[in-house]
């Protein structure tokens, strides 16, 4: 943007300096100068157009990107079930829409091009004509005619430039303005909060029982404007939802252990999410009888302990990656790292929970990561607990030891998102969801016995 600007000035300055000299040498020149409305126009007209095709050009290239990113790091997956075909049809799709925004921005750029151009050529042949006519009425000399002549064979360059440039400064500015987008999204939820240790359920026992309730809640997502719809696709911006969980009804009691389990795209994470507020629902969510859209996001947020599926340790230290800015005790730390077994690693590395973590604490595999999140998850004492399909990057014996923990505390209640379903017969009521919809509810023998879904998902693995 910088180096834009300056060449506005730089074209604009000797553009203003050419004009100067041929007013003072060649006043019959300023008929010339008719055409400078035309040129506003051309001005006019042109800048519009190429700031809405650069910001569809913008637009249409980011899902070429993401996809790129996602194939990047979904590679294994993709050829793991053979959809190397279906991922190419839907990056040549991406990339056809962006080229096409592409190409028409370059046809725009070109037009107004030789617009110019010629338009440059009318002005500097008519500053030629008067150099040549006051030259042979010997009113200026011949060197000064040359060096009028000279200037003017650089008049179209010099405005084509220079239009072009301050388009270019206004289009780039679309760059800013995506930036500005961001900045002013409406705040997830309006208010002053009190800081999320005092919510946290270390210290208080307003919501220490641990009973869900799900009551007529569906869940509908907006996807207008996902990241694979460009406006291309939705130029009206229309607001389409898609209910990805409908009429759930669920009682869960205090301390109960639950598996919730489904084919992908069923609404197991969805369920998550809701929990988590992160997208508004119809219905009602009670938490030991609190209406859940009745408190705070920071209030909501702080009930829940969760082990994620993708680890991921946030902090500067280790001490704050599984503390979050809550004061606890380095004995209370080590007893749980200690269960988990993996004290002695943390002992035997540089600092201990003092020790700097690097971006994406990349010193830690997978696993040990996966285990330090548990570690976070029960440190936070909360009442629900939220796993979701920890055993992707764990062991068996790792394996072994967080589900040994968190389903021996019974004042924890436990929801866990599985999908391999060789533990799920410990848990004590398992929920199978198909298309959004609670298809199956009870005991691992219960359903079993009705042999539909969660049978045939057994006998899959198996």
């Amino acid at each position: 943007m910088p180096y834009i600007i300056i060449n506005v000035l730089h074209y604009l300055l000797s553009f203003i300096t050419v004009i100067l000299l041929v007013i003072v040498e060649l006043p019959l020149a300023l008929i010339s100068f008719i055409v400078a409305p035309i040129y506003y126009r051309i001005y006019q007209f042109y800048r519009f157009p190429a700031r809405d095709l650069k910001r569809l050009n913008s637009v249409s290239t980011s899902p070429v990107i993401s996809q790129i990113n996602e194939c990047i790091g979904g590679i294994t997956t993709i050829r793991a079930f053979g959809l190397q075909l279906q991922m190419l049809r839907e990056h040549l799709k991406f990339l056809e829409d962006s080229a096409k925004c592409y190409m028409f921005q370059w046809f725009a750029n070109q037009w107004v091009t030789v617009v110019i151009e010629l338009l440059g050529c009318i002005l500097s042949s008519a500053i030629t004509f008067s150099a040549v006519f006051y030259t042979i009425n010997k009113k200026i000399n011949p060197s000064t005619a040359s060096m009028m002549i000279s200037y003017a064979n650089a008049i179209p360059m010099t405005l084509g430039l220079l239009l072009k440039y301050f388009c270019s400064a206004e289009i780039e500015s679309i760059a800013v303005e995506r930036v500005s987008e961001y900045i002013e999204l409406p705040p997830e939820e309006k208010g002053t909060f009190k800081k999320v240790s005092d919510y946290s359920p270390r210290y208080s026992n307003n919501y220490g029982k641990g009973e869900i309730k799900f009551i007529n809640f569906t869940l509908k997502y907006d996807i207008s404007n996902s990241d694979n719809k460009s406006d291309i696709e939705n130029p009206l911006n229309e607001s389409k939802e898609h209910a990805v969980l409908k009429n759930i009804n669920l009682n869960i009691r205090p301390g109960s252990k639950i598996c919730v389990c489904g084919r992908t795209g069923a609404g197991k994470s969805s369920l998550f999410n809701a929990l988590y507020r992160f997208y508004e629902y119809d219905g009602i969510i009670k938490i030991d009888d609190f209406e859940l859209k009745n408190l705070s996001l920071t209030e909501v947020r702080s009930l829940f302990g969760l082990i994620p599926q993708d680890a991921m340790l946030l902090g500067s230290t280790l001490r704050e990656a599984l503390t979050c800015g809550i004061h606890i005790p380095d004995e209370e730390i080590w007893n749980v790292l200690e269960t988990l077994q993996i004290k002695e690693k943390i002992k035997e590395r540089k600092g201990g929970l003092d020790m700097e973590l690097n971006l994406g604490a990349v010193q830690f595999s997978a696993g040990e990561k996966q285990l330090l999140c548990t570690c976070r998850a029960l440190l936070r004492k909360a009442a629900i607990l939220l796993v979701d399909e920890v055993a992707s990057t764990l062991d068996q014996n790792a394996d072994e030891i967080i589900n040994n923990i968190i389903l021996s505390d019974k004042n924890v209640t436990v929801l866990s998102i599985m999908h391999r379903l060789q533990n799920c017969s410990r848990y004590d009521r398992i929920i199978v969801l198909n298309h959004g919809e609670v298809a199956e509810d009870g005991t691992y023998d219960e359903l079993i016995l009705r042999r539909g879904i969660f049978y045939d998902m057994i006998n899959v693995q198996k």
